[in-house]
This record gives C-alpha cells, sequence and structure tokens, in this order.
C-alpha cells in the first residue's frame, strides 16, 4: 500500500511539473503568438503584424525581443537567430503592473491666453506611444475661476477608463465666475487595445453628456474628439449660468 502511495505521489509530482512548464512556457519571451511554444509561427505572426496589417501581438512585450522598447524588424531576426544559428536568448521587457493614471499638469484659463478648440467645445485630446503610455488632454474643462485646488480621481477597469473631475475652495468658497482650463493626464502601464476614455466634469447639466470617447490605440494612437457645450461657461464667458 506504501509503495502504491509512493508512486501515485511520484506520478502527481510529475503531472504538476509538465503542467507548470507548460504554463510558464506559454508566457516565454518570444512567444508570441501565445501558444505555449517559440517557434516558426512566431517568426511569422511578428512580420504579419509589421508588414502585413496582421492582428497586434496579445502581449506586446513578448515581441519585444531585444527589449528596445519598440517592435521592428530587429525582433524578428533577433528571434530568427535564437531559434536558428545559435544567438542569444530573446530578453524582453518585464512585465507590466496594474495601469494608473495621474493629473500631471493643469492649465487654467488665465495662463493659457488662447483657446485651441472652440469655446463652444468640451474635448479628449489623446496620444498613445504604442507600448504602454497614454496622454489624454481635457481641453475647455469648465470649472469656477478660482478654486483653491483642481483635482481627479481615475479609475481603469478593464478597458474602461473614468476621469471624475473636482474642484474645492477655500474658507471664502467660490467666486462668482466660470474658466476653461486644460487638464493634463498621463496613463501607465496600459497594453494596446480599445478603450472607452470617459471625462465626468464639474459644469456638464445633469441631463446633458459626459465627455465620452471609444478609441483604438492600435489603429488610431493619436486623435481627438468634442462635445458642443451651448451653455455658460462655453458659449458665452460673460454670460451667467441658464441664460
Amino acid at each position: 500500500m506504501k509503495h502504491k502511495n509512493l508512486l501515485f505521489l511520484s506520478g502527481l509530482i510529475i503531472i504538476l511539473t509538465v503542467c507548470l512548464s507548460l504554463w510558464s512556457n506559454a508566457f516565454d519571451c518570444g512567444d508570441v503568438n501565445i501558444d505555449g511554444n517559440i517557434n516558426v509561427f512566431d517568426i511569422t505572426y511578428t512580420i504579419s503584424y509589421l508588414y502585413l496589417g496582421g492582428p497586434p501581438p496579445p502581449e506586446p512585450r513578448l515581441a519585444d525581443i531585444n527589449n528596445s522598447g519598440e517592435i521592428n524588424i530587429f525582433d524578428v531576426t533577433d528571434l530568427i537567430s535564437f531559434l536558428y544559428l545559435g544567438g542569444a536568448e530573446p530578453n524582453c521587457p518585464p512585465p507590466m503592473g496594474p495601469p494608473y493614471g495621474n493629473l500631471v499638469n493643469i492649465i487654467d484659463c488665465h495662463e493659457r491666453g488662447y483657446i485651441k478648440v472652440s469655446i463652444e467645445e468640451d474635448c479628449i485630446e489623446y496620444t498613445y506611444d504604442g507600448a504602454s503610455t497614454l496622454l489624454i488632454k481635457h481641453i475647455n474643462a469648465g470649472f469656477n475661476c478660482c478654486p483653491l485646488q483642481l483635482y481627479s480621481n481615475i479609475s481603469i477597469a478593464g478597458n474602461q477608463i473614468t476621469i471624475y473631475e473636482y474642484e474645492t475652495f477655500d474658507t471664502a468658497g467660490p467666486c462668482p465666475c466660470m474658466c476653461l482650463y486644460e487638464l493634463n493626464y498621463e496613463i501607465n502601464n496600459l497594453p494596446p487595445g480599445e478603450y472607452t476614455i470617459e471625462i465626468q466634469g464639474q459644469c456638464v447639466y445633469p441631463d446633458d453628456d459626459y465627455l465620452e470617447y471609444t478609441a483604438d490605440l492600435v489603429s488610431s494612437p493619436v486623435g481627438e474628439y468634442c462635445l458642443y457645450r451651448g451653455y455658460y461657461p462655453w458659449e458665452d464667458w460673460g454670460a451667467k449660468p441658464g441664460n
């Protein structure tokens, strides 16, 4: 009986070892198509992506064979060298942590001295670096003209990026005027893909739409989306709310 138990435990250890080996290999550097193997299909997958309009790698860092920060023909040649010519092992970037975002800069209406878009528009402008960093500008964000602080809360859940914007005041409270600001955000550790960006601003009427846009960061890494706001502070800087 003891002998049978030992055989069973030995067999279980072997099975677990094989499974763990397969699991770890599935995410090895160079396994571009994530099929658990590094072979010619990873080479053809990368070539198709680079030159034939094929889909992007499911995990882009696994295709960055030489850890250069981008995927290009040198990753293809390095993978060929590793597989068939005794070249160096692939050296991909380490796995990214979870995505996170920060408000990195605020340009208020007194500092701007210009209007990039119509003052009747509330806009998102974005730029993606193709790997992990998304820059978002909220242009013509409406706030009080003398807040103590502007701040935000950024939520990233799956393919949804939601930015909640707030303002605080000192003991004197808000001023009797409004301004259009530019808020700049940076989202890090964001893999390529399609994302919905939603900005919930302060001055939007309860029955009006929040600023929301779905961007395919692979096919359109740069873009802009605007909503028309036909009321103060967007429509007329000298008007009052409701007029």
